[in-house]
């Protein structure tokens, strides 16, 4: 892809992947890890670091395509918090947090929307995956995402802040509501995970760092919608396929293989990359995770790698 100045391949199993093979990672990998330009990513920002110069929040950028408005001028100054459906596991240890939960909109909205209607919130779940509240102002409250629940306990994920005692109470109560509304059946969810909480700036506040995006993540669908930023409709075959200026593919790992079978994969997909990087034909390539990105550029590429 020689018309290509910079490429940013996302790869949100990276970390995992990486530690599955543990000190077995194959030599281009080690070499990004040595000696790219490394920086930490906003885990709660869904990858919204590596398509602007900022993070920005999650729950209004997804709004904007679950819950359309006429009034884009309005929008801004809105704050919206996600509530997506989870389940709660119990066991001899602790209670633990299953994201991800599909639900049927129409039978527990209604009960919920009048929960939050007592505090002042407006409710509304327009996606089986994603739930949003509108509120007043940002609250006093740290939460985390969904992503960052993998192998800690409810406890250990509990919001923090001087508003946290209000968060957890509330959280409680929508889980006796939807234990009340599941009666004799299973509703596949027993709680809302709140996250991804802010209002968006003005879209010309911020600079894009991407001209082109292909990804089927609906936040990162969100975010490029939302700056006017070129999506593909599919992932490209190949590298050369690419359009020209600055972009970032969305690589997914096969969940049937191997971590070191999708290592080699991504290896292999990333080859004419590395190739135009080292004559100098890419700019510079970005290999990013969901905490951590690293940026080679052409000079780096030909340091000798250390054992």
């Amino acid at each position: 892809m020689s018309h290509a100045s910079t490429l940013i391949v996302r790869v949100t199993d990276l970390e995992d992947l990486m530690s599955s093979v543990g000190p077995a990672l194959p030599g281009w990998l080690r070499r990004f890890l040595r000696h790219g330009e490394s920086r930490r990513l906003e885990a709660a920002a869904g990858g919204t670091d590596l398509v602007f110069d900022r993070p920005l929040p999650v729950a209004p950028l997804t709004r904007r395509v679950d819950l359309p408005v006429a009034d884009a001028e309005g929008e801004v100054a809105d704050y919206w918090l996600r509530a997506d459906p989870v389940g709660l596991r119990a066991d001899m240890r602790a209670v633990w947090v299953l994201p991800g939960r599909a639900v049927q909109p129409e039978a527990i909205e209604p009960p919920l929307k009048a929960l939050f209607a007592e505090y002042g919130y407006e409710f509304r779940l327009p996606h089986p995956h994603r739930g949003y509240l509108k509120l007043p102002g940002a609250p006093d409250c740290r939460f985390l995402s969904p992503q960052q629940t993998a192998g800690k306990s409810l406890d250990e994920l509990l919001p923090e802040g001087r508003d946290a005692s209000d968060w957890r109470r509330l959280g409680n109560e929508v889980q006796m509501v939807l234990h009340q509304a599941a009666g004799q059946g299973d509703l596949g969810f027993q709680g809302l995970w709140f996250w991804g909480g802010g209002s968006l700036p003005a879209s010309e506040d911020t600079r894009a760092t991407i001209d082109w995006l292909s990804s089927s993540d609906i936040v990162l669908r969100a975010a490029a919608d939302w700056n006017g930023i070129k999506r593909l409709a599919a992932r490209p075959d190949t590298l050369a396929n690419c359009p020209k200026g600055r972009g970032l593919v969305d690589w997914s790992a096969q969940t049937a293989d191997s971590a070191a079978a999708n290592l080699d994969a991504l290896g292999e997909w990333l080859k004419p990359a590395r190739r135009s990087l080292r004559w100098g034909r890419l700019a510079s390539l970005t290999l990013a995770g969901r905490e951590q990105a690293f940026r080679l550029t052409s000079g780096q590429l030909w340091w000798p790698l250390r054992a």
